[in-house]
């Protein structure tokens, strides 16, 4: 798997979606964000699982800026906690009447590997990515769309891009005050050159609040690769505010 591919996806998002909203913490307010994915790899006739687990803690530095902290955990022989991520989410523009913002949102990583090409020994790697955050309120619930871009300063063959982009559009019914239900989707260029130009993603998210601090989510995604390949996610959440 490319490299790019394994850091493209950014700090926790709008949990259990892949694409984010302009919503920050506001000032002084804190967030905790944990998840856990179950992952299944098909590529006929061979499957493969993975899990890993994610914790991001966000700081509100003002009304519109928030600053966080991330780390992810995979768990398989020899990964451990493989990559730390700094970032922030500026909202930069809004108009409350039409319901509308704009957010960007920028961040660094580090990510160690255990990479066959070194004969299995250790590297670190650091990335960066930056997403466009656009949300607006509907009456339905609300309606966001990210164009992200991620960046590796380095990869192990010349097939891999460092640079991949990512699209995608995310509507969130509000059934009533404690559920919503979101729809994902969106367009990832594929971090291998030799393939198929650009790699599709769905997903379904369903988001319980039993109290206004407090959000459960569960997500189902998958992933179209190329030559036939796939990759299935089932993912838990958790966010508390504070």
């Amino acid at each position: 798997m490319s490299l790019v591919a394994l850091m493209s996806a950014s700090a926790l998002a709008y949990l259990p979606l892949i694409t984010d909203d302009t919503g920050t913490q506001g000032s002084d307010g804190n967030q905790l964000e944990f998840s856990y994915d179950i992952r299944k790899f098909r590529q006929d006739p061979a499957t493969s699982w993975g899990r890993s687990a994610a914790v991001v803690y966000t700081r509100g530095v003002s009304a519109t800026l928030d600053l966080y902290l991330a780390t992810n955990y995979l768990a398989y022989p020899g990964a451990g906690f493989n990559s730390a991520a700094l970032g922030g989410k500026w909202r930069f523009w809004e108009n409350k009447e039409s319901g509308q913002s704009l957010a960007l949102k920028p961040e660094i990583r580090q990510l160690k590997l255990r990479v066959e090409e070194a004969n299995g020994s250790e590297t670190n790697l650091t990335s960066w990515g930056i997403v466009g955050i656009f949300s607006q309120a509907t009456r339905f619930g609300e309606m966001h769309f990210n164009l992200a871009v991620d960046h590796v300063a380095k990869t192990f063959s010349p097939n891999e891009r460092s640079t991949v982009f990512r699209i995608s559009l995310a509507p969130v019914w509000t059934i009533s005050e404690q559920w919503k239900f979101g729809v994902d989707g969106g367009l990832q260029s594929n971090p291998e050159r030799n393939g198929k130009k650009h790699l599709p993603y769905g997903e379904l998210g369903l988001v319980h609040s039993p109290h206004s601090d407090l959000d459960l989510a569960l997500g189902v995604r998958r992933s179209w690769l190329d030559r036939g390949a796939n990759s299935s996610f089932l993912t838990v959440g958790l966010t508390w505010r504070f």
